[in-house]
């Protein structure tokens, strides 16, 4: 895919995932764990896409595309059921990833270090696996889906903001 396409996709993803974030929080403008409902990181960066709200970055490289989902937005607290907001927006992301080309698609459920290991197992994987469902099936891609718990952090654990960004499913998206 051309880097051009890669912007594209990278677009329509980010389009699709704003969305989901309440009229309420899209006002405000700092990012908080409230409001920073998609957040993506990749190490191999090529292109960056970003809203205004700070609310959603997708990440495209090579045809990737990474999208992590805040988990404070798309889930209640302690629960792997979707919000509607995330379940259509989810829907919409599935038929832009019909648009790519073979690959795989990765579906990884995180949480943060609060209660057991063996709850943040489980919730981490039930959630994975809600976001996989919400995506249906995709033809052409091999789905991975996973619960890592509170594995890989992306910020410390030390304060309620860091612990809220670290509760969330990535979705890697990666062409055959």
């Amino acid at each position: 895919m051309s880097r051009s396409a890669d912007l594209a996709v990278g677009a329509a993803v980010l389009l699709v995932l704003t969305s989901a974030v309440p009229a309420a929080q899209a006002d405000n403008p700092s990012p908080t764990p409230h409001n920073t409902a998609l957040i993506a990181h990749t190490y191999d960066l090529r292109a960056v896409t970003s809203d205004p709200q700070h609310t959603a970055t997708v990440s495209t490289a090579g045809g990737a595309v990474d999208v992590t989902v805040n988990a404070n937005i798309a889930f209640a607290k302690d629960s792997a059921e979707l919000t509607a907001a995330a379940r259509q927006r989810l829907g919409q992301l599935a038929t832009q990833l019909r648009a790519t080309g073979p690959g795989t698609l990765q579906v990884v459920g995180y949480t943060d270090n609060l209660g057991s290991h063996a709850h943040g197992l489980e919730l981490s994987r039930q959630r994975a696996k809600a976001v996989s469902e919400a995506l249906g099936k995709v033809p052409g891609k091999t789905l991975v889906v996973k619960g890592m718990a509170e594995a890989d952090p992306v910020a410390p654990n030390t304060t309620e903001q860091g612990r809220a960004q670290n509760r969330r499913v990535e979705i890697h998206y990666r062409p055959a």
